[in-house]
């Protein structure tokens, strides 16, 4: 969880400049999200929001004016601490493996490329390893993006990302993708309260 908002923006920087940087994805990308449980009476609906430190929720909703969108949730995280010959004198080293998923949208028509074209544009843009100034700059010894898989179940992923009846196009591009963050980090390095 070391600067996980960092380098989700740091990927979507990546992704926004190699392979969606044409005007058709200008409005795409949002952060990190959670889901949000509303229940009306007996039914429980779920929303993907992001939720600010204060508790204001921001629902996260499907706009048809942009012909693409895409969110990243946090889905778990491990902890490890390194092993002992890994470590220098009073240094300890953390290793932090975060489980997200992105999950994106689209309409066809609009954005005029099929979901393939979209899974390929993702694996070619999404970033394996992050920048020596980055890590500097954010005070992790390492980080990596280790690459998952596609899950091209739309009324599996709307179930799990929503929980309402689904209702997309037939033309809509709805997909999710898995990845890991794995970072490093110096115990005491990392500020909470910054």
């Amino acid at each position: 969880m070391a600067k996980l908002p960092e380098i989700i923006t740091e990927i979507n920087t990546s992704l926004k400049t190699f392979q969606f940087a044409d005007k058709r994805f200008q409005h795409a990308f949002s952060e990190i999200v959670e889901i949000v449980p509303k229940k009306d009476g007996d039914i429980t609906e779920k929303y993907p929001s992001t939720v600010s430190n204060d508790g204001d929720i921001v629902k996260f909703t499907i706009d048809d004016t942009f012909g693409f969108q895409l969110y990243h949730r946090h889905t778990g995280s491990v902890f490890n601490e390194t092993p002992i010959e890994e470590q220098f004198g009073n240094v300890i080293v953390r290793e932090i493996t975060d489980n997200m998923i992105m999950v994106m949208m689209g309409d066809r028509d609009q954005i005029k490329l099929t979901k393939e074209d979209i899974i390929t544009g993702v694996q070619l843009g999404f970033p394996l390893e992050l920048g020596k100034a980055f890590l500097e700059t954010n005070t992790l010894d390492s980080a990596q993006i280790i690459q998952g898989e596609f899950n091209l179940d739309r009324e599996a992923l709307w179930e799990q990302e929503f929980g309402t009846r689904f209702s997309l196009k037939p033309h809509s591009i709805f997909l999710s993708y898995s990845y890991d963050v794995v970072t490093r980090v110096r115990k005491n390095c990392i500020k909470i309260c910054e």
